[in-house]
């Protein structure tokens, strides 16, 4: 799976779906060295916490979206500030 990223101003290439893609798509559109090349797409992060209750957010698996990620842990470090 590849993550579309939008690739600001033109972002999209002919032929190529301009929203994430599976891993047969990823194959099927000239594969993921090829794809991440052109700048619209990135491999989708994951982040597994490694403590906190299965309940909370830090025990949560978080797939793909850097600025989630990236609010979930500002969230988190101003809560240990507390």
């Amino acid at each position: 799976m590849l993550k579309y990223t939008g690739g600001g101003y033109g972002g999209s290439q002919p032929g190529i779906p301009a929203r994430d893609l599976t891993d047969s798509e990823v194959i099927q559109f000239g594969g993921e060295s090829a794809l991440i090349a052109t700048g619209l797409y990135e491999k989708p992060i994951e982040v597994v916490a490694r403590r906190g209750k299965s309940d909370s957010p830090i025990g949560q698996t978080l797939n793909g979206d850097a600025e989630e990620i990236r609010k979930l842990a500002r969230k988190l470090s101003s809560k240990e500030g507390d």
